[in-house]
């Protein structure tokens, strides 16, 4: 497991070729780290090989979320159902990240509010896997009553366990010391309408991404569903009006994985 503390990304001095000398003996990472350089999230023609490269396109904010994200998974000496729910719930993030990205860049948001932004949505279930690693039998309930009842997980965990994957997640990672907006985002990324601020841009990209991955099915989306899940009164205050087919080619540019939870 490669940790932020250990590359020293907050060392002014660090640069990317000393950072991808140690990022370059995690190969599941740095597997990661190519595929999403590689994919349309940054609309290049041609294929990028260079570790240190991929490392300065994704930016330290976003490298950091991705080494705490598979450093969750590859710690996990569990069984192997649950390490297949851990790579899944990776894969899933690592869509919602990327979708995140260009709902932001579309939106015109500043860069820092789209790095902030492609970073919650690495992080966005990091809480799914505290809880699929703690509570095994409790997550595997929840799963399959959201799957039953077609509504939303964070429904399910909140009866189950008294709290839910976003707020879980959200508490972790400002004990961990990452922003409010994006501590923010995160825990509100299911129900943005019981978060009173105004200006939320990293939680509006977050909720979209979020909510077009669930329903994106075989290049299309399912409008009827996402009408249900989609908070479109609290995306227009946000300023984010993208069409329809607008969404599903975002969508379907950046989608790694078809089934988000």
């Amino acid at each position: 497991m490669v940790g932020p503390q250990k590359w020293g990304t907050s060392n002014p001095y660090s640069d990317n070729r000393s950072i991808a000398e140690i990022l370059g003996k995690d190969i599941s990472l740095t597997a990661q780290i190519y595929r999403i350089c590689n994919s349309t999230f940054f609309g290049k023609n041609h294929e990028i090989n260079d570790l240190p490269l991929a490392i300065s396109m994704l930016g330290i904010s976003t490298l950091k979320s991705m080494t705490l994200l598979n450093g969750f998974f590859s710690a996990f000496n569990g069984s192997k159902h649950i390490k297949q729910v851990l790579l899944q719930l990776c894969n899933n993030s690592l869509s919602i990240a990327s979708v995140t990205h260009t709902i932001a860049k579309e939106s015109g948001f500043n860069d820092v509010i789209c790095d902030q932004a492609t970073s919650a949505g690495t992080l966005s279930h990091i809480g799914s896997l505290i809880i699929a690693i703690t509570w095994p039998e409790h997550f595997t309930i929840a799963a399959q009553m959201a799957e039953k009842t077609n509504k939303s997980i964070d429904i399910h965990e909140r009866e189950i366990l008294g709290s839910d994957h976003a707020i879980i997640g959200s508490y972790l990672l400002g004990l961990w010391g990452f922003s409010f907006e994006l501590c923010e985002a995160v825990a509100y990324h299911h129900r943005p309408n019981t978060n009173h601020d105004i200006a939320q841009p990293i939680l509006a990209s977050l909720h979209l991404a979020q909510q077009l991955t669930k329903v994106f099915d075989r290049k299309k989306i399912n409008l009827q569903q996402l009408e249900k899940q989609l908070d479109s009164s609290f995306l227009s205050q946000q300023n984010i009006t993208l069409s329809p087919e607008k969404w599903a080619l975002i969508v379907q540019n950046n989608l790694t994985i078809n089934k988000v939870i």
